[in-house]
């Protein structure tokens, strides 16, 4: 996860890697959570979280309020979270266009749960 400013300078950077034997979009949304929760708890105002999953860009922007499957159930906890720390965007950005995500979807097997603040990891 990146998170951004509105002009799109990085604030933090986080990885998370879950091992659960469920379907990719469940860890996707899963990840989200945990990147608004630790976004939430470093105080971190109206930033942009950028995703390489367009499903979940697409479904951030659904307004439906009674979530029919386990993934809008996780998102609409995400945007709970989101919504109590004003950090409510969430933009795709295409693998080829961001290589600071794509680096650290790849560091997420070797460094889980981790969170950079001012530093760029490598």
């Amino acid at each position: 996860m990146v998170c951004r400013d509105h002009e799109g300078m990085v604030l933090a950077y986080a990885t998370k890697f879950h091992n659960l034997g469920v379907p990719p979009k469940i860890v996707e949304a899963l990840c989200m959570c945990w990147a608004s929760q630790m976004a939430q708890d470093l105080c971190l105002q109206n930033c942009v979280m950028e995703t390489g999953f367009l499903p979940l860009a697409q479904a951030w922007v659904n307004k439906s309020k009674r979530p029919t499957t386990l993934f809008d159930a996780i998102l609409q906890d995400c945007k709970s979270i989101n919504k109590e720390s004003a950090n409510a965007k969430v933009l795709f950005v295409k693998k080829q266009g961001n290589r600071v995500a794509n680096t650290l979807a790849k560091m997420s097997f070797t460094v889980e749960g981790s969170y950079w603040i001012d530093y760029i990891p490598q």
